[in-house]
């Protein structure tokens, strides 16, 4: 199954998860800046349920097409995200070699479920916290912030997720965006060597990397 097909499926149940929710227009244009009293004011914490409802439909289309099978998630590598997890729950692929995701529902102020930290592997590692920030400073509307959630289901249910860790604490995996973030390296040329050379990784490396969902 290629993206367009599964995103489809995805819509399609996306009608029933977010049935009642209401998606909202950047607060501002994209290259103006915010208001200074923006970074500390959180005006509608609830709207960021919508990412439930949108997870929701990755998940029950990822089921139906017998492509995973619900768990409630795996124990994260580092411990639970910084982020106020009040629950967690998961996707198990079928696929023999793929790696699972692991969620973590987020607390925003007063709304317990609003926003989301995506895991993968087992211990989970971390791959995206949505909303990264709830403040209304950082807010660029529902759309980007829903398809950053689908760039990050993809990127693993793809299989092109990769993470490669080394000695002394240092790591560099790929991202949603298509690019890589990392820690402990000497240099950026440094990491992305690292990275690109996961297929045939150097002595003490671990890498982690699954194949696709869909066989």
């Amino acid at each position: 199954m290629d993206r367009a097909d599964v995103v489809a499926r995805v819509d399609a149940a996306f009608e029933t998860t977010g049935a009642g929710m209401t998606g909202w227009p950047p607060p501002r244009p994209l290259d103006a800046a915010p208001r200074d009293e923006e970074y500390s004011r959180v005006l509608d914490p609830g709207k960021y349920r919508l990412l439930g409802a949108r997870y929701e439909a990755w998940a029950r289309t990822l089921v139906d097409v017998g492509a995973a099978v619900r768990t409630d998630g795996e124990p994260w590598a580092e411990g639970v995200p910084n982020y106020g997890v009040t629950r967690t729950e998961g996707l198990k692929p079928t696929v023999r070699g793929a790696l699972p995701i692991t969620v973590g529902h987020t607390r925003i102020e007063d709304n317990a479920d609003a926003g989301l930290v995506v895991g993968v592997s087992a211990p989970a590692v971390l791959v995206a916290a949505l909303p990264y920030c709830g403040c209304d400073a950082c807010d660029d509307g529902s759309v980007l912030l829903l398809r950053q959630l689908d760039d990050t289901v993809w990127l693993i249910v793809s299989g092109a997720f990769t993470r490669v860790e080394a000695r002394r604490g240092r790591s560099v995996q790929t991202t949603p965006e298509g690019g890589w973030s990392g820690e402990g390296f000497s240099s950026a040329s440094t990491a992305e060597q690292v990275l690109a050379a996961a297929d045939s990784p150097r002595k003490g490396y671990t890498v982690t990397h699954g194949a696709s969902w869909f066989g």
